[in-house]
């Protein structure tokens, strides 16, 4: 950085520059101690005013990262869905590993995860100053998982944070996240251009207490993002900025879970003329991702098809008119006679739900289904779709 700098001064002063203007926030000792010989100006704000608004190309690329996280802290908490739970350092490990499948870089520290649990999430870094990447603890059934990811591509960075529940969430985790979800509608009902960060706190605070939810206040409930994780403007009480078209932010409420545990979710979404849109849902979060047979692998048949039950349940309530379809297989045959026996139990009092065991296919890296699996897979699906939909392909 040294010699860097060096040579940037070497290159500016024939120029005859009488000052140098100098994002301040960025630059660091030695770039300024390099310049010295210059009258140095400041230009941090208007450099923060310009980065503020992205260009269509910024606002494309940061939406496919926003996807690439939501899709990696996915990927990592289905580990804890297929498999027995895992320690937080594990966790936050496998977050940043599926981060790196996903194409983010792994360059310093732009890469950092965390899961942080039970006593643990009661701080926002579990084990701070060792950048929260957790402990040796496993998270307990009916604990609440908190999984963020701070990640970055091309100098554009993404910054998600999801929750998980191991086990159906209790009733007193359900209205925590139900109040982050009422929070989240108002923010998104809220964010329109003219409108400013202060008051996109306030509804969101207003929200909370409509919805007889604790919120964590004395820090910022979102943020811009762009060439850093966390920019210009600040979702705050003491933040007038004027929203405009262009800007991309990170909605992050949070409300105070059981046992006094911090939580929140975090949205990016997009301002245009219309008001904003969500960037990057790899999944509905309007409920958090819940591990429901983590703890079966020695489990009994009864608690398997009891969990598969509500699993249904939940699923006709949300889509009343549906045909559900649950496949399985691929990867694994075990338990496939507990989901299908307990699917077909569901299916006698309501007709529309049905059972595919897909063909297995393990000949791809990692023992994964291969091009020709996945091919096979999707006509085994399609034709039990036909079948049912009576549609003509």
């Amino acid at each position: 950085a040294t010699h860097a700098a060096a040579e940037l001064a070497a290159f500016l002063r024939p120029l005859g520059l009488a000052s140098i203007g100098l994002d301040m926030n960025r630059a660091s000792v030695a770039l300024r101690e390099a310049l010295g010989e210059w009258a140095l100006t400041d230009i941090s704000a208007a450099i923060s005013a310009i980065r503020q608004i992205k260009s269509a190309e910024e606002a494309a690329f940061l939406e496919d990262l926003a996807y690439r996280a939501d899709h990696a802290i996915l990927g990592a908490a289905h580990h804890s869905l297929a498999c027995d739970a895992r320690a937080e350092k594990g966790q936050a490990e496998l977050i940043r590993m599926h981060a790196l499948e996903r194409g983010f870089e792994a360059v310093g520290y732009n890469g950092i995860s965390q899961s942080a649990t039970g006593a643990h999430a009661k701080d926002y870094w579990a084990e701070s100053p060792k950048f929260g990447i957790g402990q040796g603890k496993k998270t307990a059934r009916d604990e609440m998982n908190r999984l963020d990811l701070q990640a970055s591509l091309n100098g554009y960075w993404a910054f998600g944070s999801r929750l998980m529940t191991m086990g159906w969430p209790l009733p007193e985790q359900t209205k925590a996240y139900e109040g982050l979800v009422a929070m989240r509608k108002a923010a998104l009902a809220a964010v329109r251009p003219g409108a400013n960060c202060a008051d996109l706190y306030a509804a969101m605070l207003d929200a909370a207490e409509r919805a007889g939810v604790t919120p964590v206040t004395g820090v910022h409930w979102g943020h811009g993002i762009g060439v850093a994780s966390q920019e210009a403007p600040w979702i705050a009480p003491g933040d007038a900025t004027v929203l405009k078209e262009g800007m991309v932010l990170v909605l992050n409420p949070h409300v105070q879970g059981p046992g006094g545990t911090i939580l929140y979710s975090r949205d990016t979404v997009l301002l245009d003329f219309n008001g904003c849109k969500i960037l990057g849902w790899y999944k509905d979060w309007r409920e958090p991702y819940v591990a429901s047979d983590s703890y079966y692998s020695g489990g009994t048949e009864a608690q398997y098809m009891q969990d598969a039950t509500i699993l249904l349940e939940k699923v006709r309530t949300k889509n009343p008119n549906a045909i559900i379809i649950w496949t399985y297989g691929m990867m694994e045959t075990t338990r496939a006679e507990w989901i299908e026996a307990a699917v077909n139990a569901f299916n006698e009092t309501d007709l529309n739900t049905h059972f595919v065991m897909l063909p297995q296919n393990r000949n791809g890296f990692g023992n994964h289904p291969d091009e020709l699996g996945q091919k096979i897979a999707a006509e085994a699906l399609a034709e039990k779709i036909l079948e049912l939909t009576g549609w003509t392909e």
